[in-house]
Formats: C-alpha cells, sequence, structure tokens
C-alpha cells in the first residue's frame, strides 16, 4: 500500500486551552526527559502567542545552565589562547597582545551568559516557540532539516508566513511532552496537503511510512554551498600548510590545524555527498509510490 493510498487516523488535536487530550508519546531522538519544571516559575522569555492558547510546555536554561555556558566560553578562549602564544598568556601578562587575551575573557563569558539567558522553548495546543519566533504546528507550509553550528535543527514555516529557521532537535525533544505537542501539529499539517517536508527531514523524523508520498518533493536540492564552504576551508588549510612549510619563522600550529583542517573538511564533504545521495533515493521512492 503507497502512503498516499493510506489514511491513518491521527491524535486528536489537544483543546487550546487545557491541553487535554494530550497526543501520544512521539518517537525522539532523545533518551532522557527534562519535564516543565513545576516549582520554578518561567523569567525573562520573549512575548508567547498567547492569543493561539497558553504556554502548556516549555524549556528554559537554569542559572546553572548559564555558568556553564561561560566556563565553556572560557574553556574555548584559553584553547584559542593556547594555540596562539603556548603557555605565554600565562606568564607573559605584560605583553599587550596577552593583555588582549585576558580581555576577551570577561566579554565572551557575558556573551556566552547573554546567549544562555535567551534560551526558551515552549509549546502550546497548537503553537511552538524557539526564541522569539513561532509557529503554527497544525498550519505548517514547509519542514526542512539542517545543521545550525554543531545543531541539528528544523526550518519551518506556517501559512501565515511566521518561520522559526533554527528549531533546534535537542532544544523541543529534551522535554518528551512539549515535542508529543508539536509532533500531533506536523503530523496533521503534512497530512492536510498544504504542507511538504524534505527528505531529509522525513527520514530524522522517522516519518517515512507515516505521511503521503505527495508531502514529498520529487526534486532534492544539491549541497552546492556546503561543498563549496569545505572546498573553501581546504584552501585555506592548504595555504596554512604552505606557509608552514615555505616559512622557517611561520608558528608550529600551522601544520596540525592545516591538517586538521584538510582532514575534516574531506570527511563532511563525503557526508555530504552520502547524504545527498541518499536523500535522491528517497524521493525517487516516494515519487514511484505515488504512480
Amino acid at each position: 500500500m503507497s502512503p498516499d493510498s493510506a489514511t491513518p487516523t491521527l491524535p486528536s488535536m489537544p483543546d487550546v486551552v487545557s491541553g487535554e487530550p494530550r497526543p501520544p508519546a512521539a518517537p525522539r531522538e532523545l533518551r532522557g526527559d527534562c519535564p516543565t519544571p513545576r516549582r520554578r516559575n518561567q523569567r525573562g522569555h520573549p512575548p508567547v502567542p498567547e492569543s493561539e492558547g497558553p504556554v502548556l510546555e516549555w524549556v528554559q536554561d537554569t542559572v546553572w545552565d548559564q555558568w556553564k555556558a561561560v566556563f565553556f566560553g572560557f574553556a574555548l578562549v584559553a584553547a584559542l589562547a593556547f594555540a596562539n602564544t603556548g603557555w605565554g598568556w600565562l606568564t607573559d601578562l605584560s605583553d599587550p597582545g596577552v593583555q588582549v587575551i585576558w580581555a576577551f575573557f570577561p566579554i565572551f563569558g557575558a556573551v556566552m551568559w547573554q546567549l544562555s539567558r535567551s534560551h526558551w522553548c515552549a509549546a502550546g495546543a497548537s503553537w511552538v516557540q524557539h526564541g522569539k519566533n513561532w509557529v503554527s504546528t497544525y498550519e505548517l507550509t514547509s519542514i526542512d532539516f539542517g545543521i545550525d553550528g554543531v545543531k541539528r535543527v528544523l526550518r519551518v514555516a506556517d501559512s501565515s508566513g511566521r518561520e522559526i529557521r533554527s528549531l533546534s532537535l535537542r532544544d523541543v525533544q529534551v522535554n518528551a511532552k512539549l515535542w508529543d505537542l508539536t509532533y500531533n501539529g506536523i503530523l496533521h499539517s503534512l497530512h492536510s496537503g498544504k504542507c511538504e517536508i524534505s527528505p531529509r527531514a522525513l527520514a530524522v523524523l522517522k516519518l517515512e511510512n507515516t505521511v503521503p508520498a505527495s508531502a514529498v518533493p520529487a526534486r532534492v536540492r544539491r549541497p552546492y554551498f556546503a561543498i563549496g564552504f569545505w572546498i573553501g576551508a581546504i584552501a585555506l588549510a592548504s595555504f596554512l600548510i604552505y606557509s608552514f612549510v615555505s616559512d622557517s619563522d611561520a608558528p608550529s600550529q600551522m601544520l596540525p590545524i592545516g591538517v586538521f583542517i584538510v582532514v575534516l573538511a574531506l570527511w563532511a564533504s563525503r557526508r555530504t555527498i552520502e547524504q545527498y545521495r541518499r536523500d535522491v533515493r528517497m524521493a525517487e521512492r516516494m515519487s514511484s509510490s505515488r504512480r
């Protein structure tokens, strides 16, 4: 039976005020669960779409999470300082360059504190919000998957033109009930006939045998940008290696950094091409099921 010929019974949409009945558990990548705090109030979050119903589930960094982000920022600055000066940034405090490095510690710490403080993910019965942006989960028109830095993210848009360009899967799935609400809306949107989902998002969300084949576009975007980025990285790394070989006074760190970038770029390029081929095969399989 093709996906288009099956019309599964979808869980009902919860009441926008009470959130009942709650949708069934949705498949997640994460094993643990970070439920909505009941003994801690929300603090300093962006405005929520109260006209669409109250917040039912939410995730927000604690003060301890913010301090961990600051410590991570300190560690990153220290690692970069060591890569450039060795242990000189600890011993030669009279050097103006070292003083600049030390000035970066409080600056970077403050930035990491603020970034962690602004972390917010919430859901109502019919909407999901990440940071300042929110979408109506039952009126989605497009769902895509991407990588934002080190995060695996969904890129979603609804019929009113609202979009979330970086809906972190970890942020939205760490709270199981929050993800259940979001996932139920995704299912309804895909079966409405007005929403498209990319082959990669389809695989990540484990929806291959659930959604209509017509929801998957037959054409897959080629990863020109990603491949171009990694080619540029290889060119930069090659320059670092050449500079190290041709200049006896070049810093010793240039060679291992250059080699690392080349290896990383080659590995990432291969993964990108393999993923593109998998997406094409899935799109072709879904397309053939329409016939």
